[in-house]
């Protein structure tokens, strides 16, 4: 059985390293969500490519409504239980031309948005250990951990010493990503939604 890293398992994890209370659910409203949240969707772009990891992005229609949105949006649609980070929301115009959405909220299951007609995400599928080291979620960990010390303890020098950590973490993630096979395509070759991109024209 693979090991699945939740984001916030990471981040309650991260937490309760720097004694800090973990939280019972993503978007509390705390500071510390408020904090660590903001930081995760940087720490895990910019990770995924700095490190060149055999990972792949996959484009999935969220179809079914499951109801009023949350945080002030109309529409919520369930996510995919891999998706560990989403990166773009977007519909489809009637030309073929995408519509991105720059507003919209990630919450532990579901996507909050204004678009009751359906939309497209574009996620990072979930990291589990056929595809990344745990070393991976370690150097994320290490990360909010840094952002806990520096911006809630203001102990700058254990931030410089949990980034250190951090590092040395996600080197060792990089390495065994590259002993893989290579980097998986961008659409998996079952996407309805690149079959139909390439059936177009």
């Amino acid at each position: 059985m693979s090991t699945t890293f939740s984001r916030l398992g990471i981040i309650n994890a991260a937490l309760l390293a720097q004694g800090q209370t973990e939280l019972s659910a993503e978007s509390d409203g705390s500071l510390e969500w408020r904090t660590l949240a903001a930081q995760w969707p940087f720490l895990v772009e910019s990770e995924l490519e700095d490190g060149g990891y055999a990972h792949q992005f996959v484009e999935q229609e969220l179809i079914e409504r499951i109801g009023d949105g949350r945080f002030g949006f109309t529409d919520r649609y369930w996510l995919p239980s891999q998706a560990l980070h989403v990166r773009r929301v977007f519909t489809e115009a009637t030309d073929g031309q995408r519509i991105y959405f720059d507003n919209w909220q990630q919450d532990g299951t579901g996507l909050n948005v204004n678009a009751p007609e359906g939309i497209w995400v574009e996620i990072v599928e979930a990291m589990d250990a056929d595809q990344f080291s745990p070393n991976f979620a370690l150097g994320i960990q290490k990360k909010m951990e840094m952002h806990i010390a520096r911006a809630m303890k203001e102990e700058h020098s254990l931030a410089d010493r949990l980034e250190a950590e951090a590092q040395m973490y996600l080197q060792r993630a990089r390495t065994s990503s590259a002993n893989k096979s290579g980097p998986k395509p961008l659409f998996r070759k079952t996407s309805v939604f690149a079959d139909a991109r390439f059936r177009r024209g």
